[in-house]
């Protein structure tokens, strides 16, 4: 049924923005193939011209700023969930693209999706189920760094409107993820094609990826409820790279819109109490205190709402775009426009132009193209709906053998499909991650002591995406130490429990154990937590399986 409707809003689409176009205007551009290669270099100067209007990010509003004392974890987390792009966002930024890779699963394990050719052929052995989901949550813990105690929920089946998904602890960071995986079977293409608009929060969205992300919130109600009430002072972060951005978005979205049906304090049957000072009725307040709190890191993520909507959007959602990512430009408006450029320019057109001039017949060339225009923009054309990236949106740059520039962008830089030979290039997840490394490392100067990278030899390495963490970790919490120093892991000194972890500061530290203030400030040992009383819990299809 789900995969009938999808067809059907693609029809409609397709006799919509395609249909109202002339036969000719659709042969012009079939029959052309030198198009794409003329208008590049076009395409190429405009995005050149756009991008030197735009504010470049620097290393004091990227990384944390130098403070004296204490490392307030609790103040860095209220001043995210006000403004996700504050000072010190980078390596945040940055970790949370680790983890949007890590959602694919075995397809990125040992770099195996880290080429156009290898994320195609992954994605067509994951459509013929030659991984399981033990062999994805294994693959998922070694890209993300993660210990098996900290995975609290996965999904691995994917179908149209179903996306993948996973949910985990982050303890260091204080986050509860839910990262959300992108396009990477057939029918997840369903989802991207049912591009017809629906009303959400007081505007427009993306139809499919808003069921997708009401899907998804279901399935995770209860963990996420669940696991709130253990932690209720974490922050919970969307996250997820091209479709999953697009959902986890919309996840965060709804969120903060409708907490208080998300997390009922009491429910209707039973009797009133003073929620004040009831703790049960406390306690689930302050879950709904933090789900409506949810931030999201998206990356690679289309323009899916209207403008309006994704503006409201900005205090809590970080989007990141990178070069000509045809993902991050691709919308049926953008769509439309593009034909229509490709109209003008086609060899056939332009020819059937210069010869009606050259015979003197000015003003019927000049009728002719005004009505190639009317039809795809005109009065009586259906025209589609404008929708931007959401959240704040930052825009990585890194074409040659430059180094990466990090700019924040505008809405409209994404309104129109931009032709590149990169373009496909430019949307694999892992330069997402590796642009964001470089650029963490090129603030931090020569005082880094460890390489991010995750490229190269250090794709064979299990713990090379531990490593990296651990270094953004340190980064994000060093304080006295300065800015651009990076804690390397000395030694590890064992918390007991996880709330230990949470209330070291009233309790004493054994005497071979840092202080609570160093070990969130230095981030130098790593949280082994015991397993929760809420067990972890694989989703199998068809089933509601809640932790």
């Amino acid at each position: 049924m789900a995969d009938k409707e999808a067809f059907d809003m693609l029809r409609v689409l397709l006799v919509a923005h395609v249909g109202k176009r002339s036969l000719g205007d659709i042969m012009s551009i079939g029959c052309d193939p030198s198009l794409f290669f003329r208008l590049w270099p076009a395409h190429q100067r405009r995005y050149e011209m756009m991008l030197e209007a735009f504010q470049e990010i620097t290393a004091d509003s990227a990384l944390p700023p130098i403070t004296v004392g204490v490392f307030d974890a609790e103040q860095d987390q209220a001043a995210c969930a006000e403004d996700v792009a504050s000072p010190g966002f980078l390596p945040k930024l940055a970790a949370a693209a680790i983890f949007a890779r890590a959602a694919y699963g075995a397809l990125m394990r040992r770099g195996g999706g880290d080429q156009v050719q290898g994320f195609v052929g992954g994605a067509a052995k994951a459509s013929c189920g030659i991984w399981d989901a033990a062999a994805h949550d294994d693959a998922f813990l070694e890209l993300a760094g993660v210990p098996r105690q900290d995975l609290l929920l996965s999904s691995w089946s994917e179908r149209t409107f179903e996306p993948a998904f996973v949910l985990f602890w982050e303890h260091r960071l204080r986050w509860l993820v839910l990262a959300v995986r992108g396009s990477s079977e057939p029918k997840s293409i369903l989802t991207d094609i049912a591009a017809d608009t629906c009303d959400l929060a007081g505007g427009r969205a993306h139809s499919g990826m808003v069921r997708s992300a009401r899907w998804v919130l279901e399935r995770v109600r209860m963990s996420l409820i669940g696991a709130l009430q253990q932690f209720p002072d974490y922050t919970v972060v969307c996250t997820g790279h091209s479709l999953g951005a697009d959902v986890a978005t919309i996840v965060a979205l709804l969120m903060r819109e409708e907490a208080g049906t998300l997390v009922k304090v009491l429910p209707a049957t039973e009797p009133q109490v003073d929620s004040a000072t009831d703790p049960i009725a406390m306690q689930l307040g302050q879950v709904r205190q933090a789900a409506g709190g949810a931030v999201a890191y998206a990356f690679g993520t289309s323009p899916l709402l209207s403008p309006d909507l994704a503006e409201r959007c900005t205090p809590f959602v970080l989007s990141v775009a990178r070069n000509v990512d045809y993902i991050t430009r691709l919308s049926v408006f953008g769509m439309d426009r593009l034909m229509l450029e490709l109209t003008e320019h086609s060899v056939f057109r332009r020819a059937k132009q210069w010869l009606l001039r050259s015979t003197g017949r000015e003003e019927m060339a000049n009728n002719d193209k005004a009505a190639t225009r009317n039809r795809a923009f005109g009065d009586c054309a259906r025209v589609a709906d404008i929708l931007s990236p959401p959240g704040r949106l930052v825009h990585m740059d890194r074409r040659g053998n430059k180094p990466p520039r990090l700019t924040w962008a505008m809405p409209g830089f994404y309104h129109e499909m931009l032709l590149s030979p990169s373009m496909f290039h430019d949307h694999l997840p892992i330069r997402y991650v590796e642009d964001l490394l470089q650029i963490v490392t090129s603030f931090v100067g020569p005082h880094a002591e460890a390489e991010l990278e995750l490229t190269g030899p250090a794709r064979l390495d299990p713990g090379a995406q531990r490593r990296v963490l651990e270094q953004l970790h340190a980064l994000h919490g060093s304080q006295n130490s300065g800015r651009h120093k990076v804690v390397h892991v000395q030694q590890y000194c064992p918390l007991e429990t996880v709330e230990d972890f949470i209330d070291a500061d009233k309790q004493e530290a054994a005497a071979n154990t840092l202080s609570v203030e160093d070990f969130i400030r230095d981030g130098t040992h790593e949280v082994r937590a015991e397993p929760c009383m809420i067990e972890s819990a694989a989703v199998t299809s068809g089933a509601d399986t809640f932790f």
